[in-house]
């Protein structure tokens, strides 16, 4: 466990050979799947999870700083054995020596080059009960569950699209200049969002209108009443885009698992990047939009906005 992760998923991987170089069995402040809540930390009840970490791992894991896009699941198999991966976290150790820490243990700064950073396998609780430990060591073929895969990728591309839809759509709502998008319009969705979180049928994205955004220029007055009119010019915008069939890259500074990724579009109207560990389709003409909705709370400081999501060609 010198080094971190070597990642092939960022290229759209699936499947992978490596070796396995540790076993953990979580405890009760670490991530289990389902039971993961706001602060990261899990019912004791789900401690004895056991935790699989390789060399290399096709697996996306679920970012304990940004947990928007869920961690992968599917199979581990070795000697023959398949072992059921029901999610995948990040993990984290010092470079000096000490403890391995998973998902919510993790204190460490994201990317921190004084740690080590690792995929780890969460597998199912119908190992809880098998002595594992004899599998450090030994060679393994890692498969993902490719439809949960192409679902997530598919709300995660969605997700940046419509953020960047509702910049244009709210590009003459600010009275000052700001940082702007790859189109040119004024980043509202990087300056104001606090939330994101995808699921297989889509995503929800909570934004911030407080005064921190107001004195950076953005005017909220008079947003309910039009907002129903803003939800019709941004959800054409997003089918204009999957219309156009537009190229989607992610490209690595590096193979490691803390390494910077970046998200591209090129778009009928500009290119845009974005820092993005997610995964990713490779064209918008491969999404599909069921839904598109934005909703202001009682105060109207926070801005909700769902989508609703399935792979081009899948039946929602």
């Amino acid at each position: 466990m010198h080094s971190s992760t070597r990642i092939v998923f960022p290229a759209g991987q699936t499947e992978a050979s490596s070796r396995i170089v540790h076993l953990h069995r979580l405890t009760p402040t670490a991530a289990a799947p389902g039971e993961r809540g706001a602060s990261g930390a899990v019912r004791s009840s789900e401690a004895g999870r056991w935790v699989v970490i390789t060399e290399q791992t096709p697996f996306h894991p679920l970012d304990h700083t940004w947990p928007d896009q869920p961690g992968d699941s599917g199979q581990l198999v070795v000697d023959g054995e398949t072992l059921t991966v029901a999610d995948c976290l990040t993990a984290a150790r010092p470079t000096e020596g000490g403890s391995l820490t998973v998902d919510g243990q993790i204190t460490a700064r994201r990317g921190s080059k004084d740690h080590y950073w690792y995929a780890a396998h969460v597998l199912s609780d119908a190992h809880d009960g098998q002595d594992l430990r004899g599998l450090a060591g030994a060679d393994a073929h890692l498969r993902v569950d490719t439809a949960r895969r192409r679902a997530l990728s598919t709300a995660h591309s969605v997700c940046h699209l419509v953020g960047l839809a509702i910049n244009t759509a709210f590009r003459e709502r600010w009275r000052k200049q700001v940082t702007t998008d790859g189109l040119g319009r004024p980043d509202f969705d990087a300056l104001a969002i606090t939330s994101s979180r995808l699921t297989e049928s889509g995503s929800t994205d909570v934004h911030r209108l407080g005064s921190s955004l107001r004195r950076r220029g953005f005017v909220a007055d008079g947003l309910a009443d039009v907002l129903p009119g803003l939800v019709d010019e941004v959800s054409a915008t997003v089918h204009g885009w999957l219309a156009a069939d537009a190229p989607i890259t992610v490209t690595a500074d590096g193979d490691r698992l803390e390494d910077i990724r970046t998200w591209t579009c090129a778009l009928p109207e500009g290119t845009h990047h974005t820092h993005c560990g997610g995964t990713h389709p490779e064209r918008t003409g491969e999404l599909a939009v069921t839904a598109v909705d934005m909703a202001l709370d009682h105060d109207g400081k926070t801005l909700t906005v769902t989508t609703r999501t399935h792979p081009s060609g899948d039946r929602p």
